[in-house]
């Protein structure tokens, strides 16, 4: 071992003279640091992670990090509670999904910065709900979208761009019945929807991960992509050839994955199957992939049949109750079963919208 790797492991904390670049800490938060003039390790010593929160706007728990990799004590860094709860309260934007009764179990709709696993039978209405999502995201905050575009990876040929159409059509009637008026050039167009939609067709492994790594080199690139859609993820996984490869690829794609939201801001929604899992005295219904993979999603979705309606539940949240809402997929999407408005939080005007009919339970 030569005397550079020898100082390394004898000191993995680095010196101070040490780029900052040496730490084990995410390659955004090292360039975030760079952007505001922290090079060396000498240039964080000393600081308090609510101080360097402070100068770089790095969030509170980044900044925990970075203050515990500068240390060559064993002492564990704390903040006061307080700011972080306003940090998540504030840096929580959320796609709705323009269903009342889904965007309150989810807590306002899909969030940034999770993955959320939508588990359920054929049918069910996943693929509306994903394709709902990418026309949603694209409206500005104050109609509950993100104002950006969507990435959508179909690995089952289910994606429909006459479904797809529909929606939009809808989408932009819902825009037309506001009460408060909007800047014209502002409003979306059936066209200007369908063109924030970026589409993958990807047909095995392989292809799903290339296809997540394209999304973040687009990322990087425009920073306008806010959703991700994977529909679904169990299929490829569970019907591809590459047997002996697939711990890896799954392994692999999860990393990419979590890299999005945690690095780039973004919302990422993935369909999976559904599958009975039991121990002798209760049975439960869980995503396909294992139990492993069960734990990577932020959120999980449960979307069954329950009495001839559909119904979708939170099963796994950290921010959330379990809790279920029942829904209706209908030629305008993803509606309320109780309600023609879809939600009047926007200022949506009951008497401009008619009842759409249902769509064949096909879909």
């Amino acid at each position: 071992m030569d005397a550079e790797k020898l100082a390394d492991v004898n000191n993995p904390d680095g010196s101070e003279d040490d780029p900052l670049s040496s730490l084990p800490l995410p390659s955004s938060v090292i360039s975030k640091l760079k952007d505001e003039g922290f090079i060396h390790v000498t240039d964080v010593k000393g600081l308090r992670p609510t101080e360097l929160h402070a100068i770089t706007g790095i969030n509170l728990k980044d900044c925990l990090a970075v203050v515990r990799a500068v240390r060559k004590d064993t002492d564990v860094q704390t903040v006061n509670a307080t700011p972080l709860v306003v940090q998540e309260e504030n840096n929580s934007p959320h796609i709705s999904t323009f269903c009342r009764g889904l965007d309150n179990i989810l807590g306002g709709g899909f969030a940034i910065g999770s993955i959320t696993e939508l588990a359920g039978s054929p049918g069910i209405g996943k693929t509306q709900l994903c394709l709902q999502a990418c026309i949603s995201v694209q409206f500005p905050p104050t109609l509950g979208g993100l104002g950006g575009e969507s990435v959508f990876i179909d690995t089952e040929g289910k994606f429909s761009a006459v479904r797809l159409k529909d929606i939009a059509v809808h989408a932009v009637q819902r825009v037309k019945t506001m009460t408060t008026s909007l800047d014209v050039n502002l409003e979306p167009t059936v066209e200007s929807l369908l063109r924030g939609i970026h589409y993958y067709r990807c047909y095995n492994c392989l292809e799903v991960l290339a296809a997540v790594r394209r999304v973040c080199a687009l990322q990087k690139e425009c920073q306008r992509i806010k959703l991700l859609v994977i529909d679904s993820i169990a299929y490829p996984f569970l019907y591809d050839d590459y047997e002996s490869e697939l711990v890896g690829l799954k392994s692999f794609t999860t990393q990419e994955l979590q890299e999005l939201v945690n690095n780039h801001n973004m919302a990422v929604i993935i369909t999976n199957y559904l599958t009975i899992r039991g121990d002798g005295h209760s049975v439960d219904l869980v995503g396909e992939l294992g139990e492993m993979w069960g734990h990577y999603p932020t959120v999980r979705l449960i979307l069954h049949w329950e009495s001839g309606e559909r119904v979708a539940s939170v099963t796994k949240a950290p921010h959330l109750c379990n809790a279920a809402a029942k829904y209706e997929v209908r030629v305008a999407g993803i509606e309320d079963i109780e309600s023609i408005a879809v939600c009047n939080s926007f200022g949506i005007k009951k008497e401009g919208l008619k009842r759409q009919p249902l769509l064949h339970s096909g879909y």
